[in-house]
């Protein structure tokens, strides 16, 4: 593989598009034409200026639903964007945040047979466990060739921290 774990690489036609706007990391000698992507440039790039180009940028209001098709859309609203909604801060919920993604892969348990899945149970009830005490949640369980999949997160709404 080209990057490893917390590693990012674009491809040539990825880097056409970018290579103007961010740090460029050590160079990758098996694939020169690959480039390692280090961070966004924060001569072009901060909070702010995303924030401001986003919400200049907002082409969602021809879009909004009319308050009187909101019970219907409740049941696909999360509840609590819905609350923001009810309370009239939806402002409030259109905001990049920073978060914090875990992925955790595990290899070796075979689901289709009643010991892997106790296993896959167990693995879960410990992964929730290590989630929940710090107000983070599985958001996504995969199971697939490769294994198991947990896609953990921290800093989503309304459980928001500033070191998140």
């Amino acid at each position: 593989p080209l990057a490893v774990s917390g590693e990012t690489v674009l491809s040539p036609q990825a880097w056409a598009h970018v290579s103007d706007t961010v740090v460029e990391g050590d160079r990758i000698d098996e694939r020169p034409e690959f480039h390692r992507l280090v961070a966004l440039d924060t001569n072009f790039h901060t909070y702010p200026t995303v924030k401001i180009a986003s919400q200049k940028n907002d082409k969602r209001s021809s879009f909004r639903l009319h308050p009187t098709h909101l019970p219907v859309a409740r049941r696909f609203i999360p509840g609590a964007v819905f609350k923001q909604i009810e309370n009239g801060t939806l402002q409030y919920v259109n905001e990049m945040r920073s978060i914090s993604v875990i992925f955790i892969q595990v290899i070796g348990v075979d689901v289709s047979t009643d010991k892997g899945a106790v296993k896959a149970q167990s693995l879960m009830q410990a992964i929730q466990g290590g989630c929940y005490p710090h107000e983070g949640f599985v958001n996504k369980f995969l199971v697939d060739d490769k294994g198991l999949l947990f896609l953990c997160i921290f800093g989503q709404p309304p459980l928001v921290h500033t070191d998140d």
